[in-house]
């Protein structure tokens, strides 16, 4: 019995067919690799403005604290701590994005300017949210960066009714670069404790 092999035909069908499948395997593992790509970099921003959100919310919950020992509560000022709190803008940005305030971080009573410098802040500068150094001004230079290089703040923005004064509400946006559909906007409301007429208009 002789062995037969493959016709040149059944051959060129058999290539064809496998070209076929390699193909729609290429096509679906793109779509799946290209959606997983989306909701990943969704995932970071969500992870990302979560983050953000506990440290502005920790941050501002200590605005105006001064530490008094409990004696001196009902006599003592925290003016300093006060006065340091403002709202304002970096010149190349909307209004009301960014926030000066300061509270009593080593619990020696006084406002330090030196290290450590107990004044802080919150800017949106350059598509990022800075952190205050060195109790720099809104349009000074040298803030640091909180947001990842990654990650576009297109909107951070303070506001509060003047009937409730001592609740901050603040909105903060951000996207992965450029894409658009990974959008993530945080509303959210921050109870200032140390509130003793912290606004100065």
């Amino acid at each position: 019995m002789l062995a037969r092999g493959y016709s040149l035909t059944e051959l060129l069908i058999a290539l064809g067919a496998g070209a076929m499948l390699i193909s729609a395997c290429a096509t679906v593992g793109g779509r799946f690799i290209g959606k997983n790509v989306a909701l990943d970099q969704k995932l970071i921003v969500a992870e990302e403005s979560q983050l953000l959100r506990r440290h502005i919310q920790q941050q501002l919950r200590r605005a105006g604290y001064q530490h008094v020992p409990v004696a001196d509560r009902l006599t003592h000022s925290n003016q300093s701590f006060q006065a340091a709190w403002a709202i304002g803008q970096h010149a190349d940005e909307t209004s009301n994005s960014c926030v000066l305030f300061a509270y009593d971080l080593n619990k020696n009573g006084i406002l330090d300017e030196q290290t450590p410098n107990e004044r802080f802040g919150f800017r949106w500068h350059d598509h990022a949210l800075e952190a205050r150094i060195d109790g720099r001004g809104c349009n000074e230079n040298g803030w640091q960066d909180l947001t990842s290089p990654d990650i576009r703040v297109s909107l951070f923005q303070l506001s509060y009714d003047p009937l409730t004064p001592a609740i901050i509400d603040v909105t903060l946006a951000l996207q992965y670069h450029q894409q658009a559909d990974s959008i993530k906007v945080s509303r959210f409301s921050v109870a200032l404790p140390n509130y003793l007429g912290l606004w100065h208009e």
